[in-house]
């Protein structure tokens, strides 16, 4: 197949949240912004989940049932929602998030997870339906099929595989003497 690279800042999926983001209606989206993507995501909330090969650091690959993969640089989102709790965007690491959440108890616990950090910071709680694990450098592989990919929020093509990295230094910031 073909290969296409991609830049992203804060993170970049492959499943549920691709699908999500890709089947979003852009006039509501204009309108109410992330609310949008609620009613994009009530409709593909329930379904089968797939399995994803992950290699961390090139490590042994670890096979995973998921219906949810995000490669995170950072862990905060718009409106101060908090997925990723084991990096920032100074650590030069990679978090992936796998989400496997099978009927809505499921994805009760796994927003419930997402509120709780969101609110009170970061405690480490297992869960089965939610697993993360850390390193540089990222493979996933989808051997049941391609699955929808978004970079950023935005669309990009289906991928089989995708492998991801960080850039160290790669983007400068300028800030007004004032702030600092």
């Amino acid at each position: 197949g073909e290969e296409t690279e991609h830049t992203f800042f804060v993170m970049s999926g492959a499943g549920f949240d691709a699908l999500v983001m890709n089947d979003t209606n852009e006039e509501i989206k204009a309108k109410f912004g992330w609310v949008a993507y609620v009613q994009s995501g009530m409709k593909h909330m329930l379904g089968r989940s797939h399995p994803v090969r992950i290699s961390v650091d090139g490590g042994e690959p670890r096979i995973l049932p998921m219906r949810s993969v995000l490669v995170a640089n950072c862990g905060r989102l718009q409106g101060g929602i908090r997925l990723a709790d084991m990096t920032d965007v100074h650590d030069g690491k990679l978090e992936v998030i796998v989400a496997s959440p099978r009927d809505l108890v499921e994805w009760g616990l796994l927003m419930a997870k997402v509120t709780r950090r969101t609110i009170l910071g970061s405690p480490r709680i297992e869960l089965p339906v939610i697993r993360h694990l850390v390193g540089s450098e990222v493979v996933l592989e989808f051997p049941e099929g391609a699955q929808p990919v978004e970079v950023d929020g935005d669309p990009a093509p289906s991928a089989y595989r995708i492998s991801a990295r960080v850039l160290p230094a790669a983007v400068e910031v300028a800030v007004h003497p004032e702030v600092l």
